[in-house]
């Protein structure tokens, strides 16, 4: 198979219903096999080093590219972007922050689709705080309100300024995108996972991530190919 042909399935079949749905089953999964405590608290953590990373790596592209290390390159740096109408949300900038309100998700909706709304929330609690500390721990994300814990909106506050100007003047402008597409998403949460199982708990990894896989594969088979098995 070419190059070109496989990205272009590999696009139309990953997107942010997968990555959501993936995250869902690992929780519901290490609950089922560790305990329902044991299981969030170490889904917690596999969510945090995900965040991490993939926060690490958006500065590392910020400062590549002359964006800075502070707000601005933050929001310069996001690495997923999903299609038209799956996911709304305003950003406000003022003097001593910048706030970002989100009024449709579509992570929130597959876990309602999928009646995973038990399990894929923990998501929101920790994965957007550890992508910022993962940038950079001079600012920190404070979260206001999570749609999926029944709040109207998702509220999130940057404790520090940024240009709105700037950002506006580079997205307009910027010639590289840092957009990853969501096999790859999909593909590093189930890594950094695999990674916290193995430390926390090698006995019962396996078993987790053989669950998961064929909870979701029984779902999205040809997805479930590209993510478990590329």
């Amino acid at each position: 198979m070419s190059c070109r042909l496989f990205c272009y399935n590999e696009a139309m079949k990953i997107g942010i219903e997968e990555h959501a749905l993936l995250y869902g089953l690992l929780v519901r999964n290490a609950c089922s096999v560790l305990g329902e405590e044991a299981g969030r608290t170490v889904m917690a953590e596999a969510t945090r080093h995900y965040g991490n990373s993939r926060g690490a790596r958006m500065k590392k592209n910020a400062l590549r590219l002359g964006y800075g290390e502070g707000p601005e390159g933050y929001l310069l740096s996001g690495e997923w972007q999903g299609e038209p109408g799956e996911n709304r949300s305003v950003l406000t900038y003022s003097d001593d922050c910048v706030q970002s309100d989100v009024h449709v998700c579509k992570w929130c909706d597959t876990w309602k689709k999928y009646d995973l709304m038990s399990y894929g929330p923990l998501y929101c609690q920790y994965i957007d705080k550890a992508i910022a500390e993962g940038f950079d721990g001079s600012f920190a994300l404070h979260v206001k309100g999570i749609l999926s814990a029944g709040d109207a909106r998702c509220e999130f506050i940057w404790d520090r300024p940024a240009d709105e100007a700037y950002v506006a003047d580079i997205r307009s402008s910027r010639k590289e995108s840092l957009i990853l597409p969501f096999s790859f998403h999909c593909r590093e949460l189930l890594e950094c996972t695999r990674s916290v199982l193995d430390g926390e708990a090698p006995l019962q990894a396996e078993a987790i991530l053989h669950n998961t896989e064929n909870d979701f594969r029984a779902l999205k088979p040809e997805a479930a190919d590209i993510i478990f098995h590329s």
